[in-house]
Formats: C-alpha cells, sequence, structure tokens
C-alpha cells in the first residue's frame, strides 16, 4: 500500500459564498469571465461570479444533466449550454434561456471556437450549428452509453469515450473514427482530452492507470498509476507551463486526493495531498480556470491556488 502524503499542491483556500440549495449539484463549469455554472438535480441553474459575488439563478422545464460554456474566443461569448431532456441555450446577458433544441436525451457536450456544440446521447453525437440552430453531422460513436465528448483547440476533432471500454477521435465533418483506443474489457473508459497542440490523448477509466495516448500513431506513450476506483464525474487536469508545454496532471480520487502527476516523468512517485474538509463519502472533482482551480464536493465549492 503506498503511503499517504499531504503535499501541499493547493492552497489559499477560499469557500465560495454560493446560496445553498436543497438539490444535489450534478456539474460546475467554469469560463474566462469568472463565471461558475452549477446545475442542480432538481434542474435549477446558478450562475455565479466570483469575483463580484454576484449571481442569478433559474429553473428549466426540462431535466438537466450536464452544460458546458461557449468558447471564450467565439462570437457567442456569453451563452451557456444546458444538456438533457433537450439542448437548451441560456443567454447569460439576459438570463433567459433563449433557444431551446428538441433531441433525444443528452448526457455531456462541448463547444468550439467556430460557434459549434456536439452533444452525445445514448450512443451518438449530434454536431450543430449554434448561430443556424441546424445539426451538420451525426456520428454513430459507440455501441453502448457515452460518457464524455470533447473537441480539440482548433475545434475540428472531437474525442469520445463510453461504456463499450473505448476512446475514439472523430473528424467533426466526417463520420468514420480516425482511432480506437481499447480498455480492459474489465472496466469503462470515463474520458479523454486533447492536449493543447492536440498531439496526444489523457484517458482514464474507472480502474486502470490514466493513459497518455499519441493518438495519430495509437501507440500508449505513458501510464500515470492512482490508486483507488474512479468514478465517471471526476476528471484529470492538465497543467501547462509558459509555453503552453504540458508540465504536470493533477488528478482526484475516491479517497478525496488529489494526485500531482510529472508530465515527462510518469515513473516519478506523486505528489499526493489529501483533502479531508469534504469528508470520505463524496470524493472531491476538480476544475481548472487559467490561474483558479475549484474543487467541490457535498455541495460546496472552494477557490484555491495551485502552488507549483
Amino acid at each position: 500500500m503506498q503511503k499517504e502524503a499531504n503535499d501541499q499542491i493547493l492552497g489559499d483556500f477560499e469557500n465560495l459564498e454560493i446560496p445553498k440549495q436543497d438539490s444535489l449539484c450534478l456539474e460546475v463549469q467554469c469560463c474566462k469571465n469568472q463565471l461558475l455554472a452549477l446545475i442542480y438535480k432538481n434542474n435549477k441553474i446558478v450562475i455565479y461570479n466570483y469575483k463580484t459575488n454576484t449571481y442569478f439563478d433559474l429553473e428549466s422545464e426540462k431535466l438537466l444533466y450536464s452544460c458546458t460554456f461557449s468558447h471564450h474566443d467565439s462570437f457567442n461569448k456569453n451563452q451557456l449550454y444546458l444538456f438533457g431532456q433537450s439542448v437548451q441555450i441560456l443567454d447569460m446577458e439576459k438570463q433567459v434561456i433563449s433557444h431551446q433544441i428538441n433531441t433525444e436525451f443528452t448526457y455531456c457536450g462541448d463547444s468550439n471556437i467556430w460557434n459549434e456544440v456536439c452533444a452525445a446521447n445514448e450512443k451518438t453525437i449530434l454536431l450543430w450549428d449554434i448561430r443556424q440552430k441546424l445539426p451538420f453531422n451525426c456520428i454513430l460513436a459507440h455501441s453502448m452509453q457515452i460518457t464524455q465528448c470533447k473537441y480539440n483547440e482548433t475545434g475540428r476533432y472531437v474525442t469520445t469515450t463510453g461504456l463499450d471500454n473505448c476512446a475514439r477521435v472523430f473528424d467533426s465533418y466526417g463520420t468514420d473514427s480516425l482511432v480506437t483506443i481499447c480498455g480492459s474489457k474489465k472496466t469503462h473508459t470515463t474520458s479523454s482530452q486533447f492536449t493543447k497542440d492536440s498531439r496526444h490523448l489523457i484517458v482514464s477509466t474507472l480502474e486502470q492507470p490514466l493513459g497518455l495516448w499519441d493518438w495519430v500513431e495509437c501507440n500508449l506513450v505513458a501510464q500515470y498509476k492512482i490508486q483507488y476506483q474512479n468514478r465517471f464525474f471526476i476528471r484529470p487536469v492538465i497543467v501547462y507551463d509558459e509555453k503552453d508545454m504540458p508540465k504536470a496532471i493533477l488528478y482526484p480520487n475516491d479517497n478525496n486526493q488529489i494526485y500531482q502527476f510529472n508530465f515527462l516523468k510518469p515513473d516519478e512517485k506523486p505528489l499526493i495531498q489529501q483533502l479531508d474538509q469534504f469528508g470520505n463519502d463524496n470524493p472531491v472533482r476538480l476544475i481548472k480556470n487559467d490561474d483558479d482551480y475549484f474543487i467541490f464536493g457535498k455541495n460546496e465549492i472552494i477557490r484555491c491556488k495551485y502552488k507549483f
């Protein structure tokens, strides 16, 4: 058993004064204008500005599951895309749901710089031109339920994971998988994301180590080993240096710990920080917005700083 440590990876903790809700928080997303979006099980949406400590909330008539902000460099900068019983567009300036796209139940999605949105239902991903409110592609991506879909930095490629134990990469204007990365038959792939240069994928599963893949060559470059089973909603965070080169991977686990892996030295012993303030029944999750990091669990969100 690996000895537990308490390395100081994150610090300067600040508990955000977000109004308490009577429902479970399903999703938290952040964007570059210091906004947090919180989706609750009772279909309530809270938009919180952590710089000004102000917020507004509203309730959706449709069942909600997840959300994503519009790309910070896109034309539609002030929108939040809501996924669930339909795809909805929240106009954050007017504070109203301005449009609804009727489709099958969508579990997750992402947006790119070209004002396009990919939304995943059971096994397919739908790609929409948000300006025209029209779909332009539909891809049968997996043989079982999709667990995540994410664009690369340029918005051309989409990576998906599913319960069929595979991660895949698609051209958003094509239909065939460019590469398929298969995990163990005994576990599920839960997330994959491109590095900023789009050369590599970080693929996580429920039980296996994090995998760094050269997806163009379909070659496993490195593995980062973590204790305790991982869950579907836990995602790794890649930390970049001033030249936008990856230098570390931060990854929460089920024991309320944050692991820090050296990106270039995967065999190096990771740093581990214990976060007991959340208790052991709700594993923490981690998201990043520029220099701000947020950890959350039990409906509490704590803003903090990376110490390296």
